[in-house]
């Protein structure tokens, strides 16, 4: 019974500790951000349309990927989402 209560406790820990289900969208308005600005991770901002020097909407929504934590990695990606159908993509080392 000891060994079967022990092996249900690991299974529900590991569910909850690696079972990422969402990504939380970082409020970041007014913060400018590059590709370079990520470092091995993927993350989620909301941003003003003036900060990302772009001309259409009020808001976007940025998704920023970087496979390395350096430019040896190769380049970092933010796909930028707006009000209407509009993406912008915008890659680079720095």
């Amino acid at each position: 019974m000891k060994r079967y209560t022990i092996t249900a406790l690991l299974c529900l820990a590991t569910k909850f500790l690696l079972a990422q289900t969402s990504l939380t969208i970082q409020d970041t308005r007014a913060t400018s951000t590059t590709p370079g600005s990520y470092s091995r991770s993927v993350e989620a901002h909301f941003k003003e349309t003036t900060v990302l020097g772009l001309s259409t909407g009020i808001y976007h929504t940025i998704l920023g990927i970087r496979g390395w934590s350096d430019d040896t990695g190769g380049r970092a990606h933010e796909l930028a989402f707006g009000d209407g159908s509009d993406v912008f993509l915008r890659s680079g080392f720095n």
